[in-house]
């Protein structure tokens, strides 16, 4: 895909930890990598990686959870987001679908990775 074709965006976005977990280490929150090139179109989302030379293909749901990885949502938002946005999730447990997208997503490069979560400080420093 060439910066000739269909309009696209960038999207300059880090991780951000969460809070706490259940096991008190810092997690991060689910980002979007930075500096991927987004082309919308029909029904589906083409998502070109220029680290990999790789375009994806996202269905509507898989767009829709991407596109919430701001580094502040938690997957339970990004669930409650799906739930707003498609009539049809009645009966589906929305978590699931969110945390198995996020893991396709995580292994195709397309989310910051655990380890790139900035370091906290509270300014005292």
């Amino acid at each position: 895909m060439s910066q000739t074709d269909a309009p696209h965006e960038a999207y300059p976005i880090a991780c951000a930890p969460v809070e706490s977990a259940a096991d008190d280490s810092p997690r991060p929150l689910p980002a979007r990598k930075p500096a991927v090139i987004v082309q919308r179109g029909g029904p589906h989302t083409l998502i070109y990686d220029p680290d990999t030379d790789a375009v994806h293909v996202l269905n509507p749901t898989a767009a829709a959870i991407w596109e919430g990885c701001d580094g502040r949502r938690t997957p339970a938002e990004l669930a409650a987001r799906l739930a707003a946005a498609f009539a049809d999730t009645a009966g589906r447990d929305l978590m699931a679908d969110v945390e198995a997208t996020l893991a396709i997503l995580a292994a195709r490069g397309l989310l910051c990775p655990s380890n790139a979560a900035p370091e906290v400080s509270d300014g005292s420093h």
